[in-house]
């Protein structure tokens, strides 16, 4: 692959990986209000956009998020800020992907 496409590449990345931390806090903090007794009946189409866009995407934004953090350690280190800054690109991404259900934008 040539310089430009992987650059290319690398902004269609970073891209998906900011949408999604974006609407991650939001989805998250959507489930903090509920309670375990609440029934919740998810829509089986959103299962499937879930399964087949989201997760990956939160993935990429995974991936990305641990690149980047990997590369703002000396400067997180300097501001004194290392745990949110690994908090907000790797473990905010995480959970989005991993821990929520499936379908439970």
């Amino acid at each position: 692959m040539g310089y430009s496409t992987v650059k290319k590449v690398f902004i269609v990345i970073s891209v998906a990986a900011l949408l999604v931390v974006s609407t991650g806090a939001h989805a998250l903090g959507n489930e903090a209000g509920r309670t375990m007794t609440e029934a919740r009946v998810i829509d089986p189409a959103a299962m499937i956009v879930d399964f087949s866009v989201a997760r990956p995407v939160g993935f990429a934004a995974l991936a990305t998020g641990i690149v980047f953090f990997t590369a703002s350690i000396p400067f997180s280190a300097l501001g004194q800020n290392t745990g949110m800054a690994f908090e907000k690109m790797v473990v905010d991404p995480a959970k989005y992907t991993f821990l929520r259900p499936l379908g439970g934008f």
